[in-house]
C-alpha cells in the first residue's frame, strides 16, 4: 500500500512540472511562494549621511539651545517701590523688599524723608545730599559708601546704623541716637553730633576735623576715630 501511494505522489510531481501555472491552479496545486530579495544594505550608509548633512544645512532643523543665563542683579527682578506706608509722594526712586525699602545706589539728593519708618533700609551707594531723615526711625539703617553731605538726621533713631565709608560732611545728627552706630572710615568733616546719643559708636578711622561733639565741643584739625 505505502509503495502505491508514493508511485501516486510522483506521478503528480511529474504532471506538475509539465504544467503552466494556469494548469497548476486547474489541478488545485498551491503555488510556492519565493521569498522577496532583500534589498542590499551597502547604500544605507551613504543615504543616512546624506540625511544628517541635510539637516545640519537646514538651521530650521537645528534645536536652539539656551547659553547660560548671566547672573543677574536680584534687584531688577523687584517692582519699583510706590507703596503707601512710607508716606513718600512721589515715590523715591526705590525698590521694596518686603518691609525693607532698598534704595542702592539711587538719586535721592534733596529727598525729605522726615518721619519715615524704614528699619533695615539700604541706602548704601545712595546720593543723598542735603537730604532729611529728621526723626525718622532707621533702626540698622544702612548707608555705606553713600554721599550725605549736609544730610540732616536731627532727632533719628540710627542705633545700630552703618555709615562704613560715608561722606558725612557737614551731616547734622544733633539729638539722633546713634547707640552701636558704625561711623568707620567715613568723613565726617564739621558734621554737628551735638547732643546725640553716641554710647558704644564706633568712630573708627573716621575724619572728624572741625566736627562738633555730643557735649559742644569742636574737634580739632586731624581728628581721626576720635575727637580731640
Amino acid at each position: 500500500m505505502r509503495r502505491g501511494l508514493l508511485m501516486g505522489l510522483v506521478a503528480v510531481g511529474v504532471l506538475a512540472a509539465g504544467c503552466s501555472s494556469a494548469d497548476q491552479s486547474a489541478l488545485g496545486l498551491a503555488e510556492v511562494e519565493t521569498p522577496a530579495a532583500t534589498p542590499s544594505t551597502s547604500g544605507q550608509g551613504d543615504v543616512a549621511e546624506e540625511l544628517v548633512d541635510t539637516a545640519v544645512e537646514d538651521d530650521s532643523a537645528v534645536p536652539d539651545i539656551p547659553s547660560p543665563a548671566e547672573p543677574v542683579d536680584p534687584r531688577e527682578l523687584e517692582p519699583p517701590v510706590e507703596v503707601s506706608e512710607f508716606h513718600l509722594r512721589p515715590a523715591p526712586p526705590c525698590r521694596a523688599r518686603s518691609i525693607r525699602l532698598s534704595c542702592y545706589g539711587a538719586d535721592l539728593s534733596g529727598w525729605d524723608f522726615s518721619g519715615i519708618d524704614a528699619r533695615f533700609a539700604d541706602f548704601r551707594e545712595a546720593d543723598l545730599t542735603g537730604a532729611r531723615f529728621d526723626g525718622a526711625s532707621l533702626v540698622t539703617a544702612s548707608f555705606g559708601g553713600a554721599t550725605l553731605t549736609g544730610a540732616s538726621f536731627e532727632g533719628a533713631d540710627l542705633t545700630r546704623a552703618d555709615f562704613n565709608k560715608a561722606d558725612l560732611t557737614k551731616a547734622n545728627f544733633r539729638g539722633a541716637d546713634l547707640t552701636w552706630a558704625w561711623v568707620t572710615a567715613a568723613v565726617a568733616f564739621e558734621a554737628n553730633f551735638r547732643g546725640a546719643n553716641l554710647t558704644r559708636t564706633s568712630f573708627a578711622y573716621s575724619e572728624l576735623s572741625d566736627a562738633t561733639w555730643t557735649d559742644g565741643r569742636v574737634c580739632r584739625l586731624h581728628s581721626y576715630g576720635n575727637c580731640y
